[in-house]
């Protein structure tokens, strides 16, 4: 559902004309195949992702995320 929502924010910008999204299952790749289908989202909603896509869906920039304790940790734990 998710996926099927960032498709249709994405294809209704006026500088976009399609979408490859990235896929890692076979559910993911049905969700996203039948996106074209699903209603466009409404102004109320193409406000709110846009303002969540304005404020990085109030994640830390990725430099401040590579500078945290638990990605340095994380970042050790991979490297091992």
């Amino acid at each position: 559902m998710f996926g099927q929502a960032a498709i249709q924010f994405i294809l209704a910008q006026p500088n976009c004309s399609s979408v490859l999204p990235n896929f890692y299952d076979e559910d993911q790749l049905r969700e996203f195949c039948v996106a074209p289908e699903t209603p466009p989202l409404t102004g109320a909603e193409m406000a709110r992702v846009a303002e969540l896509y304005a404020r990085n869906f109030h994640l830390p920039a990725a430099q401040e995320a590579a500078a945290t304790p638990a990605a340095s940790s994380s970042a050790r734990g991979s490297a091992t």
